[in-house]
């Protein structure tokens, strides 16, 4: 059986703005607006993680979004 925990407690406005200077521009409002509810959620879906405000902020992750996403 996959647990189904509840998503993490919601991030600060400067929590995102952190987010938003490391990465060099503005989260779209979706992103900002979950963030603001839940500051990331693990285990989401069975193994899938949605990405927390100290997430985005980590050199590991940030590498590899920006090379999964490149064209």
């Amino acid at each position: 059986m996959w647990e189904y925990p509840f998503p993490e407690v919601a991030a600060s406005i400067e929590q995102i703005e952190s987010v938003e200077k490391v990465l060099g521009f503005s989260l779209d409002s979706e992103l900002r607006q979950f963030l603001l509810l839940a500051n990331g959620w693990h285990s989401f879906f069975q193994t899938i993680d949605v990405f927390s405000a100290e997430d985005w902020c980590k050199e590991s992750i940030l590498t590899e979004q920006i090379l999964c996403c490149k064209v």
